[in-house]
């Protein structure tokens, strides 16, 4: 068995940190969920060129068939299906392209995303799709998510150096200016977290757990040298509704 080195070198120093959040009982928001990991298929070049080789490809499929290109300028390709979701449900499989749902054409996660969390959970809505040459309109009953806003502000410095050459080259040394938008969702269906819960139920919980694991990644951090801001969705409930 061939051997591969490997180098990664992480140094931080926080100097002062406080961390506060709204307090008090917060709100509990709702908007549909149907489930799965879904890609953008064929995105824009200036947007392919960026996740493809600064974010390491992640969340973009560059290519559309033809028959889909003569239809609209990209899709949505289903990723991964999970049982007990109404994608599950209405028949979605994994490697389907979803072109509209309830009659909104969709071209990009954004436009996807936002067009499912506008719909009313429970509504039986057509999800307009293309699967091995052919067009076909499966009908999908709209799922609940119930969800919280959590709010935090950061006063603090910290220094960093990051050193990995193999096998992705990272390096950074001072982590002071940036924004930053997270779009990854919490699938509480998916085996990733189901496996993370039962090692917390197990008092087995891994090392240094990831709080995106449990929140979710979805929202936006913002750090100007001392100062930071951020939104985050902490995801409570996700259901499917019985018609």
């Amino acid at each position: 068995m061939k051997r591969t080195n490997h180098i990664a070198i992480r140094i931080t120093i926080p100097l002062l940190l406080l961390v506060s959040a709204c307090s008090g009982q917060k709100e509990n928001l709702y908007r549909g969920w149907i489930g799965g990991v879904y890609l953008e298929a064929d995105p824009s070049w200036l947007k392919s060129v960026s996740q493809n080789y600064f974010e390491k490809g992640q969340g973009t499929v560059p290519a559309l068939p033809k028959e889909v290109r003569g239809r609209q300028e990209s899709a949505i390709l289903v990723s991964r299906v999970f049982d007990n979701t109404p994608a599950a449900a209405s028949g979605l499989h994994e490697g389907d392209l979803v072109l509209e749902i309830d009659h909104v054409k969709v071209e990009d996660l954004a436009a996807f995303r936002k067009a499912v969390d506008l719909l009313e959970p429970g509504a039986s809505v057509p999800v307009d799709i293309f699967r091995n040459g052919s067009f076909r309109t499966e009908t999908m009953i709209i799922g609940r998510e119930t969800y919280q806003m959590l709010h935090s502000f950061s006063l603090g410095l910290g220094l960093g150096t990051e050193f990995n050459p193999i096998p992705h080259p990272d390096f950074s040394l001072l982590d002071l200016i940036y924004y930053k938008t997270h779009a990854d969702r919490l699938e509480l269906n998916s085996p990733e977290f189901q496996f993370f819960q039962t090692a917390r139920q197990q008092g087995d919980t891994p090392t240094e757990p990831n709080a995106a694991q449990e929140a979710g990644r979805e929202g936006w951090d913002f750090k100007l040298v001392l100062f930071g801001l951020g939104s985050k969705h902490d995801i409570l409930a996700q259901e499917m509704i019985q018609p």
